[in-house]
């Protein structure tokens, strides 16, 4: 008796192998196609293997979450979303799988793609911007997938969204509306749609205002090598040459090496320069002079977690849109200039 593998049911239906594995995950398609699969799989006497029956009947109950960045790990933000999805997890008999990769390859996201049809996983949750266009409607054939940064459909699909632009927005918006236009934005790593998403709050602040904005404005201080200078020594040679008065630091933490360095070379935070950041809950030591955005990194990952439970549970849903609320704490660190 002939053996059939889901090669042979694709060949026998005309479709992809994909193609049978989200008809026997429950993913996004067609019922003439799902038709067509099922024809084929009973003429060839097609049995799914264990693990693809798992997701029909007997779940796997791991979620695998998938990082694009090889260094995410060794920031608190990554971590701490990571224990609010584990909070929920736990809790649900649930356990979860990192799948990480070389961004520039796109490793994780295919790897977690082929994880997902081949039924090793029962969901799916993708941290961080996806750059690559295919791959981000991909997303959109599978049902079982919980993803962040910009929305790639307007009423397909589920995400968890903090709003990078909206809380950039506010702090530039905070800046400039004292009169501080030359604002300097600094990160240690930052993904090609994050400095997208700034540097077009940054723009619209200043037609808001009727501003020009500062040429050469963003400094990515995990590019910068040299061997004769320090990453503080460059950040600190652009901030004086360009004439900058504010500096947007990427976390709290960022924020006070700039104010302890910059006080060594005799400059004083709000006398000499002005200065705002983000702060993540899992920030130690942030300087209570800071003007910040709070972002809760750890409901982040609950919201995350909890959104996937839900797809799982609810075989009806087809869309969820989840907004993590920030907040803003206005402090010390930024001198009016309109004064």
């Amino acid at each position: 008796m002939a053996s059939y593998s889901i090669v042979d049911v694709a060949k026998k239906a005309g479709v992809s192998k994909s193609t049978v594995s989200r008809v026997l995950t429950g993913g996004s398609v067609s019922e003439k196609t799902i038709q067509a699969v099922r024809r084929a799989m009973e003429e060839l006497d097609y049995v799914p293997n264990r693990n693809a029956q798992g997701l029909r009947g007997a779940p796997t109950y791991t979620i695998g979450v998938a990082v694009s960045d090889p260094d995410a790990l060794l920031r608190r933000s990554l971590t701490t979303r990571l224990a609010g999805m584990n909070h929920v997890f736990s809790q649900m008999g649930y356990s979860f799988l990192l799948i990480n990769g070389n961004p520039a390859k796109q490793d994780s996201i295919s790897t977690a793609f082929r994880f997902l049809e081949d039924c090793r996983i029962d969901g799916l949750i993708f941290l961080g911007d996806i750059e690559d266009e295919q791959q981000r409607n991909s997303l959109l054939h599978y049902r079982q997938i919980v993803y962040t940064g910009e929305r790639i459909h307007p009423h397909k699909g589920f995400r968890v969204y903090m709003g990078n632009y909206n809380y950039s927005r506010d702090l530039y918006l905070h800046l400039i509306n004292r009169g501080h236009t030359n604002i300097l934005t600094v990160y240690e790593h930052a993904n090609q749609r994050l400095l997208q998403r700034r540097n077009a709050a940054y723009q619209q602040v200043c037609q808001m205002f009727h501003r020009q904005p500062a040429e050469h404005s963003i400094l990515d201080l995990y590019c910068v090598s040299s061997a004769s200078k320090t990453q503080m020594e460059t950040l600190y040679e652009q901030f004086s040459q360009g004439g900058f008065t504010a500096i947007f630091a990427d976390s709290t933490e960022l924020g006070n090496q700039i104010i302890s360095d910059f006080s060594q070379r005799g400059l004083r935070l709000k006398e000499d320069y002005s200065l705002v950041a983000i702060q993540r809950a899992a920030d130690t030591g942030a300087d209570p002079m800071i003007t910040s955005v709070c972002l809760p990194d750890f409901e982040y990952g609950l919201q995350c977690a909890q959104l996937m439970i839900d797809i799982l549970q609810d075989p009806s849903m087809e869309y969820a849109d989840v907004q993590i609320p920030y907040s803003m704490e206005i402090r010390s660190s930024v001198k009016n200039l309109l004064e």
